[in-house]
């Protein structure tokens, strides 16, 4: 990758549909490289539960190739109605642990209740009172491991996991709330059946309020009525506490799937909020109220959401509001996972280089013993002594290279009975994902030591009994775990571990 470029892919999962946005930043800003999009087969997710894996992982698979877009880190969105998203003031006396303090508030909600959850926050301005606020994001754990391990499937990295309606601000903001100080500004966001309303004043986000709506394929009347009733109760409240500003209403509608066109809906709601700047966009053309809307050339434009995403991971000045709700134990496997393979590597170039060295050696011995016999059966009876004293100083060389590898020599002749190939296979198939192996030492009298990381204690105490399954290793104990300094939810651990002999078959010596 060329300095000062990036790319980023967007990934916008909702139950009706999946978008692929890749985006690239360079020097000249920002600019749409591929796109893609495609319905999910109806009640493959329900309610942010997949229910059909195979179908969502193969229409992620077939977006990929038919687009072309390779293994790459992207940001994925969850369905609308996983999410919950609370604007919450902190207390006069800010908490010391905020993030126990989002934890308590989060429990609060009766959807998440008794559920496994992932929670994140952001702390944003107030747009009167300068008060401390957060934004607040929570969804059940089980909903986020199961998309993210159909991207991984499917040749995604997931780094990133936020709400869409967060995406598609970041996608809009320079148009739609930049330098807008005057006005307020309402965005009704719909994805599938769920609404969600945000408010910015002064363009800052000041509410965020999510709501369940009736199908629209069941009654689309009654579901545009319900949406002019829902953008009602927020415009009002909001006239009644600063009155005068009915006049400076920015309201714009986003529906991800309707069964009135869009310019219906927006003629019913201009007949309902006839002094507000009203809009009314879809799926399809949404994407023209980010900046890549000024030159989109794809046939196939992806969703503003998508699009969102992507700018997340590149560090846009408009990368607002990054709640993340990725766990942190893909996190921290991930990162075990990395450092596994650095050991490994690294192990198995050691073997090789010590496998070159003593064969190098041997080599070498053998042909100056081939040089000796050679000049000794081409030389005279009389140049006998002269021989002999060449031979002393030949005996002297090889010597003086047998000097230099003595240690490795004495290590291979000392521990030739070890299999050492299948001791190392059975170290890495009894290492758990939750375990970091970072230095392995062994001294010639048949022990071993392993060093490394663990997210815990039962993972340490997990790796030990899995050891301890080998043929090839007698006994391990667990001498050593204790918390790490710099990343005090991991430990350092340090096992001692006795070696098998390898049983040898007798040979004779001539």
């Amino acid at each position: 990758m060329k300095t000062g470029t990036k790319t980023a892919l967007g990934v916008d999962i909702s139950q009706t549909h999946i978008s692929l946005a890749l985006l690239k930043k360079d020097s000249k800003g920002i600019r749409l490289i591929k796109a893609a999009r495609c319905p999910i087969p109806e009640g493959a997710i329900q309610e942010g539960n997949v229910k059909e894996p195979a179908a969502v992982l193969k229409a992620i698979r077939d977006l990929k190739a038919r687009s072309r877009i390779r293994e790459r880190a992207a940001a994925m969105s969850l369905p609308a109605d996983s999410v919950i998203m609370q604007i919450v003031d902190l207390p006069k006396q800010i908490p010391a642990n905020i993030g126990q303090f989002v934890q308590d508030e989060v429990k609060q909600y009766v959807a998440l209740s008794g559920e496994k959850i992932v929670s994140d926050y952001c702390a944003i301005p107030s747009a009167v009172d300068g008060n401390s606020r957060i934004l607040i994001a929570a969804a059940e754990r089980h909903k986020i491991a199961q998309l993210i391990k159909i991207c991984s499937r499917a040749g995604i990295n997931v780094e990133a996991v936020e709400q869409p309606a967060l995406a598609y601000i970041r996608a809009c903001y320079k148009r739609k709330i930049a330098g807008k100080l005057n006005h307020n500004i309402l965005l009704a966001l719909l994805f599938d059946n769920v609404l969600v309303l945000c408010v910015f004043r002064r363009q800052i986000l000041d509410l965020v309020r999510t709501k369940n709506l009736p199908a629209m394929k069941d009654n689309p009347q009654d579901f545009v009525n319900r949406l002019a009733e829902e953008i009602t109760d927020v415009t009002q409240s909001y006239d009644i506490e600063i009155p005068g500003e009915a006049e400076n209403w920015q309201i714009t509608v986003v529906a991800s799937q309707t069964a009135e066109p869009p310019e219906t809906i927006e003629q019913v709601l201009k007949t309902k909020f006839q002094d507000a700047d009203l809009q009314v966009r879809n799926l399809q053309d949404a994407y023209k109220d980010t900046l890549i809307g000024e030159n989109l050339t794809s046939q196939v434009p992806p969703s503003a959401a998508a699009i969102g995403l992507a700018m997340r991971l590149l560090s846009t000045e408009d990368s607002l509001f990054k709640v993340n709700l990725l766990p942190r134990e893909t996190i921290e496997i991930r990162s075990f996972k990395r450092h596994l393979l650095l050991t490994g590597n690294l192990v198995a170039v050691v073997l090789l280089i010590t496998i070159l060295i003593v064969h190098s050696l041997s080599a070498t011995i053998s042909k100056i013993n081939q040089n000796i016999q050679r000049k000794v059966q081409a030389q005279p009876p009389q140049a006998t002594s002269t021989l002999a004293n060449q031979e002393r100083l030949l005996e002297q060389q090889i010597q003086q290279l047998s000097e230099g590898p003595r240690v490795l020599g004495e290590l291979m002749s000392v521990r030739r009975d070890i299999g050492w190939a299948k001791l190392l296979n059975d170290i890495q198939n009894a290492a758990p994902g939750t375990v970091c192996i970072t230095k392995l030492i062994s001294t010639g009298n048949r022990t071993m030591t392993l060093e490394g990381l663990a997210t815990s204690y039962d993972a340490a105490n997990l790796f030990v009994s899995t050891l301890e399954k080998s043929e090839h290793i007698q006994s391990a104990s667990l001498t050593e775990a204790q918390k790490n300094e710099s990343q005090p939810r991991l430990i350092n651990y340090q096992i001692e571990c006795s070696l098998t002999p390898q049983k040898r078959k007798a040979s004779s010596v001539n």
